[in-house]
């Protein structure tokens, strides 16, 4: 800063004895004797210090020294008077002046008061250099403010807004003159009344929620302003200048001075796009849930653990665990029956491919399942998981078996023929051989005797020694093992007979009843079963039509079924019981014959109707009873037969035919509907 000082005198002498002791004492003096030399140098140079004196000859030093100030704003100006009284002091310290001096003066006085002057000075241009920081600082911060995209505004302790920034009036579409002195609440009155749920968080010192509980935006402003919480409002909806509502998150912050809080800064972001993308996404986020859960299919999604990440409705209904429960827990743990498909999982996690098991046989609730599995690898935002899919596939298995099945008895039909055809002819021969010896030994007849007498051969004791010899018993055995190959022969033809049957209307429980006189008059049942210590059960349905159906073959089946039962009850301890169940099943009358048997293993169950295929030893059982009883019912009647069992609870055989004569004329109509596949698991037999 330059030492320059400016004296104005017009005594001479005075003026330049001034002058050079100024300079003595390193000051720059310049010299002016009258009222114009002092302003012309002012506005020349850059002086900013004035030494006057009060007397100009005609020119008062005071009026000057106004008329400096008023060049050169900021000019400290010291008087010098040789007359002074407190009048005259008073006087040029009112008009502006610094300080004043006596003449003569001390030199010590002189330049203690110019120090004094340029100390005021340095101050003062420290000060303006502050401001201009200040304002310059000031724009910065006005700028950022304004500029923004945050809506910012502020609140006094009465409620009323104090300032407010370009985003907020942009947004909330008002001039900064309405909204100056607005009342805040009326901001937050409307979203308050319009959607209450707002979602309001208190926040502690650190920015942490705390515990104090607001229930809505008006109550967090009242929170700030009484409390001097910090308030954040993750949503709620702020009220324009048109009356309508935009959805915002604020966040609220005391103003403090000396400790004291005088007012609050709200900041809020303009959030209508993003809880429309929410709601989007949200949106989105349901349909392709509903898209999941509608699959027939169990999906489950792992992460890396082998944590659960999605588990639709299908994998809720196959283990009975909600979706809420299942989530991060082990899949294993709820989903035992995957047990097998571990590693698979592992290795499809590691992004290994793509891996597919299938007939996987399985046990749930006591019920036998077949399943299907496959396993996709998925990566996420660089975080790799697995989606597990397993179908259901217990009913086609069980189909195709059935078609299979049929499959084999049509190709055995043909070879059944030509079978019995070739047996017949010998056995024929066989069966009449034995017939003409017992007649050609009887006693009874005449040739015999005439034959006899010509040849000298006592009948009587020819049959004493057949006797004896037991020939007789030899003959008999022959003629009941060729009448019984005779009903096999029969069994096989019918199997492969595809003609038309004869139909007429028929009920099925006096049917059923001739079926069980049929059975307890069998001899081979009675000697070898013991059919007389059973227990029959019937459970008929009196409200059952008559059931179109050819007799003789509905008889037939009804009495396979009921000798199997027979010989099943012998292999187990009493009580022995067979069940005969009939009732209506929309459209179809529905017999069971059920049994408290030993049952049959899956393999058996499965095979029990393929031709030939039987558990009796050699020669008790030809295998073809329950195929040819599956021919009748299915290819002649366009029924269904079907079992149900399970070892160690008996079996359950189930007959359905039509009970309209129409549905037998259209095949498909009825392999197209409800086929009694679904009963082979689940026996309903009860005793």
């Amino acid at each position: 800063m330059s030492r320059s000082v400016l004296v104005v005198d017009n005594e001479q002498d005075l003026a330049d004895s001034l002058g050079n002791l100024l300079s003595a004492y390193g000051f720059s003096a310049q010299i002016a004797y009258s009222a114009s030399e002092a302003e012309a140098q002012l506005l020349n140079g850059d002086t900013r210090v004035v030494l006057v004196d009060v007397r100009l000859g005609s020119s008062s030093g005071v009026r000057l020294m106004r008329r400096l100030r008023r060049l050169r704003p900021g000019l400290v100006c010291v008087m010098m008077t040789g007359f002074a009284t407190i009048e005259t002091a008073l006087d040029a310290l009112r008009n502006g002046a610094y300080d004043y001096l006596v003449k003569p003066m001390e030199p010590s006085d002189l330049l203690a008061t110019l120090e004094r002057c340029f100390e005021r000075l340095r101050l003062a241009d420290e000060r303006e250099a502050a401001l201009h920081a200040l304002r310059e600082r000031e724009e910065e911060v006005r700028l950022l403010f304004d500029s923004t995209a945050e809506g910012i505004y502020g609140v006094d302790c009465a409620g009323r807004i104090t300032f407010a920034n370009a985003a907020c009036l942009r947004v909330l579409e008002y001039s900064l003159d309405d909204f100056l002195g607005r009342d805040a609440h009326t901001l937050f009155v409307g979203s308050y009344h319009e959607y209450r749920a707002c979602e309001v968080t208190v926040l502690d010192a650190s920015g942490c929620a705390g515990a104090e509980e607001v229930r809505a935006p008006v109550h967090a402003l009242e929170a700030v302003l009484q409390r001097g919480s910090r308030v954040h409002v993750e949503y709620t909806q702020l009220c324009r200048a048109n009356g309508t509502f935009i959805a915002v998150e604020c966040w609220l912050h005391p103003i403090r001075r000396e400790g004291e809080v005088v007012g609050s800064v709200v900041t809020f972001v303009d959030v209508s796009e993003r809880r429309r993308a929410v709601a989007e996404t949200q949106r989105m986020k349901a349909y392709l849930k509903n898209i999941i859960d509608a699959m027939p299919s169990v999906l489950v999604g792992v992460d890396e653990k082998g944590c659960v990440t999605e588990w639709n409705r299908r994998a809720e209904q196959a283990t009975g665990v909600p979706a809420t429960v299942a989530a991060g827990q082990d899949f294993l743990s709820l989903y035992p029956a995957l047990a097998p498909q571990a590693e698979q999982v592992a290795a499809a996690v590691r992004g290994e491919g793509t891996a597919h098991s299938t007939r996987m046989t399985t046990e749930f609730s006591g019920e036998k399942f077949t399943l299907d599995v496959v396993i996709y690898p998925i990566e996420v935002n660089g975080t790799r998981g697995a989606v597990i899919r397993v179908d259901d596939v217990t009913e086609r298995v069980r189909i195709e078996q059935m078609m299979v099945q049929t499959e084999k008895m049509m190709s055995l039909g043909g070879m059944a023929a030509g079978m019995a055809h070739e047996i017949n002819n010998p056995l024929s021969a066989i069966l009449q051989g034995a017939q003409n010896i017992l007649r050609r030994l009887s006693p009874s007849l005449p040739a015999n005797r005439k034959a006899a007498s010509t040849t000298g051969v006592d009948l009587e004791k020819l049959a004493f020694y057949l006797e004896t010899r037991e020939i007789s018993s030899f003959l008999a055995s022959i003629q009941s093992a060729a009448t019984r190959a005779t009903r096999i022969i029969t069994d096989m033809l019918a199997f492969s007979r595809c003609g038309e049957a004869h139909f007429a209307p028929f009920d099925l429980t006096e049917i059923l009843e001739t079926v069980v006189r049929l059975a307890a008059g069998d001899y081979d049942l009675r000697r070898h079963y013991d059919f007389r210590r059973i227990e029959m059960v019937r459970d008929y349905d009196p409200t059952l039509p008559l059931v179109p159906c050819d007799r003789t073959e509905i008889e037939q089946v009804f009495l396979n079924l009921v000798k199997n039962a027979a010989q099943a009850l012998a292999e187990v301890s009493p009580p022995r019981r067979i069940l005969l169940r009939t009732r209506s099943e929309e459209g179809y009358a529905c017999v069971e014959v059920s049994d408290t048997g030993p049952g049959m293993d899956e393999l058996t169950r499965s095979q029990v109707f393929e031709p030939f295929f039987t558990t009796k030893p050699v020669g008790v059982g030809t295998g073809l009873g329950l195929s040819v009883s599956y021919f009748i019912v299915t290819e002649q009647h366009r029924g269904t037969i079907s079992v149900a069992s399970e070892l160690g609870k008996g079996s359950t055989f189930s007959v359905r035919l039509p009970l309209v004569r129409e549905t037998l004329d259209n095949p498909q109509s009825v392999r197209s509907g409800s086929d009694g596949l679904s009963d082979i698991a689940k026996p309903t037999s009860s005793f």
